[in-house]
């Protein structure tokens, strides 16, 4: 581990799924293109001739090539400090599974055949490409949401045209009118509105009727970055926002735990092969499928997630959720992957490196983010900022009770309150507001001592502490 060039610090690092998914799915194709040849041989026949196809000519599902540093010493120090902070933030607390939760993207190749929308390779090769940019129209985006209890949330994110709804739902499919397909900082946070609904628990020191969501993960994609979700994450009570090291999310981030994502995707596999199955049997199997995400192909598509839900819902799939987490960042020593294990032990035997600083130069607007260079007004960074800084939001972006898509679509309800704090100076004195319908419908902030209407786009002068429900 001394030593290290550069040449070896940054190499090629292929994932290989495992083989008893490529088995299954190879099995189910034939099932579908070859209903003729099917026939001819009962399901575990089938499965042995795949299998032995497979190995005799070594080739197995992979994943397209990344190039990421690959220094272990980098890698296990990181992955130490993460699972301490964990360790010592819920030592001595007694905090409910399904208070802690974990964020993560996922695509689901539902608009062409799923084998299609894999890699096959031989065994051994050092690269394997991918065209990202043809496959990705052929995704669905979303945002799946799992606790640590075994319940998992999901928001389907797209492009959508001006006519259609921010929020939607079909079929109990959450979907969201992002303009655009990929998670970004001024869309994450509406993300999170779909997935995270206000929590039961106590905060410690304020009201019984406040809401809490002990811990928070998730990676730090650039999309993800920012003070933005740490703001939305906090009103709703989050007292640990833990982002996973990066280069460790393969061995650390309970989201890419193969009990947890291989699962929703084999289950998503079965579901989408079944289905091929029996609109083929019924002649009713169109191969063509859509060219572009009209409301009859979201509908279709939320048949098929919504399905996948219910499995993902079952008491086998929501214990191996839970064992997804012991084996990352609950569970003790002997629960952890092998993988973790030799990480943590060689971050044992490593000093603690110092944190580099971000930035010296804050936002101008108080919301936190730190720049290595001032940001001067007129500027197209300065421009850019302004899209994902907090206290320069169009929107309130309140949380919601129950996820529904009227809920969503409202600003805000008359069933919440909040406490906020002025931006004007450190010693500003906290206020307690009230959202109620006016004479004309519309439900407007008031001063709960005073009575007094705030003024508009008043959350861009205060910085809400804590939702809470309303009187």
């Amino acid at each position: 581990m001394q030593g290290l060039s550069s040449e070896q610090e940054i190499t090629p690092v292929p994932s290989i799924v495992a083989n008893r998914s490529l088995f299954q799915r190879n099995v189910l194709h034939i099932r579908v293109e070859f209903p003729q040849e099917w026939r001819k041989a009962k399901l575990s026949v089938w499965y042995q001739r795949v299998r032995d196809w497979c190995k005799r000519n070594k080739i197995v599902l992979r994943t397209p090539n990344k190039t990421v540093p690959t220094d272990p010493r980098l890698v296990a120090q990181d992955v130490l400090e993460c699972t301490e902070e964990l360790t010592s933030f819920l030592q001595g607390r007694n905090v409910d599974p399904a208070h802690i939760w974990s964020f993560d993207e996922k695509s689901f190749g539902i608009f062409s055949h799923w084998l299609n929308m894999q890699t096959l390779d031989h065994q051994g090769a050092k690269v394997v490409f991918k065209n990202k940019k043809n496959c990705c129209k052929m995704c669905l985006s979303a945002g799946v949401c799992w606790s640590a209890a075994g319940d998992i949330r999901i928001v389907i994110v797209y492009n959508g045209s001006d006519t259609d709804p921010e929020y939607e739902d079909l079929n109990g499919i959450i979907w969201l009118n992002g303009n655009t397909k990929w998670t970004r900082k001024d869309s994450y946070v509406k993300i999170l509105r779909a997935v995270l609904t206000l929590g039961t628990c106590a905060v410690p020191g304020h009201k019984t009727n406040c809401f809490l969501f002990p811990a928070f993960s998730h990676d730090r994609a650039p999309s993800h970055n920012g003070p933005a979700p740490g703001h939305f994450l906090r009103s709703l009570g989050v007292e640990k926002i833990l982002p996973i090291p990066p280069n460790a999310t393969w061995a650390l981030q309970p989201a890419d735990n193969n009990s947890m994502n291989g699962r929703l995707s084999l289950t998503f596999g079965d579901v989408m092969g079944e289905r091929d199955l029996k609109l083929l049997l019924s002649n009713e199997f169109e191969k063509k499928g859509f060219t572009s995400l009209s409301r009859k192909a979201r509908q279709m598509c939320s048949e098929v997630l919504a399905e996948v839900m219910k499995r993902m819902q079952t008491p086998e799939s929501r214990e191996a959720i839970r064992r997804g987490w012991r084996q990352t960042l609950l569970g003790s020593f002997e629960e952890k992957t092998s993988d973790l294990k030799i990480l943590l032990e060689q971050g044992k035997k490593l000093p603690k490196r110092r944190k580099s600083p971000k930035g010296k130069f804050p936002c101008p607007h108080g919301c936190g983010e730190m720049f290595r260079t001032k940001l001067n007004r007129g500027t197209m960074r300065y421009k850019k900022h302004l899209k994902s800084c907090w206290f320069c939001r169009k929107e309130l972006l309140a949380p919601v009770t129950e996820i529904t898509a009227d809920r969503l679509n409202e600003e805000v309800t008359s069933e919440l309150g909040a406490t906020i704090l002025s931006l004007k100076g450190p010693r500003a004195r906290p206020k307690n507001i009230q959202f109620k319908q006016n004479r004309k419908g519309k439900v407007v902030a008031k001063h709960t001592e005073t009575g007094r209407q705030m003024e508009d786009d008043w959350w861009c002068s205060y910085d809400i502490e804590y939702w809470q429900k309303g009187e």
